[in-house]
């Protein structure tokens, strides 16, 4: 009988050792998981929209439009993309090739020494068209990159737009394509148009700014609007 209750308190004891065993590295795991996420979230880039710095660039032919993204995290934000999204646009919309003006004074590009079409080719088209939903467009560094790093404490800018003048005081939209200036992805007619760009870096959420084009009385006119802070966690409301 003595033996049979010392085996059994050599087996609760054993099953006791074991439970705080497993109690242990069941905390400490959890431990490292949380300290690991907390170092990733404290080190991690972070995307901002730089609203108070959208400026318009205007020229003798038109006004162009940059946005500016600042990298306001810890490390570099990885291989940046913009890409821009229009809601509601369909082929009308295309400005016909014969309506182009010859002379667009787009960015030349001349360290490339490369021969450029005037005007500029453009992907989409009347005849070859599909909706602008998540669109590469470029950077405004020189050459204009589709992808870049941002550096920590460091702002870079996306070329949106052109709005092109004409002689006669009309003109229409001209949107870049990942290529840069050298190709254009559209080019639109006066009216109204609304959208977003995401800049989607590789190793964080996208930022998003939604804006809105217009002409208000023979002026161009850009309005960004801020989404709210929730929405840059819930990736089914970049489409």
């Amino acid at each position: 009988m003595d033996a049979l209750l010392e085996k059994l308190a050599i087996s609760l004891f054993t099953a006791a050792m074991l439970g705080k065993l497993v109690v242990s590295l069941f905390t400490a795991t959890i431990g490292a998981f949380l300290g690991a996420q907390i170092l990733k979230n404290f080190y991690k880039p972070r995307v901002i929209v730089r609203y108070q710095d959208i400026n318009p660039l205007h020229d003798s032919t038109g006004t162009y439009w940059s946005i500016k993204i600042e990298n306001y995290g810890r490390t570099v934000a990885k291989d940046c993309v913009a890409v821009v999204t229009l809601y509601g646009v369909n082929q009308e919309d295309i400005l016909p090739k014969e309506d182009v003006c010859l002379e667009e004074r787009l960015p030349e590009y001349k360290h490339e020494n490369t021969d450029l079409a005037f005007p500029r080719e453009q992907i989409l088209s009347d005849k070859h068209f599909r909706p602008i939903i998540r669109e590469p467009i470029c950077w405004s560094k020189l050459g204009n990159p589709d992808v870049i790093d941002i550096n920590p404490g460091i702002s870079q800018s996306f070329d949106l737009c052109k709005y092109q003048r004409r002689e006669s005081g009309e003109g229409y939209f001209i949107f870049p394509s990942e290529e840069g200036w050298r190709r254009v992805r559209v080019r639109l007619k006066e009216k109204k148009y609304e959208g977003h760009v995401l800049v989607c870096p590789s190793n964080e959420y996208p930022a998003m700014v939604c804006f809105s084009l217009d002409i208000k009385n023979g002026n161009p006119t850009f309005i960004a609007k801020k989404k709210k802070y929730f929405q840059r966690f819930r990736r089914n409301k970049y489409d």
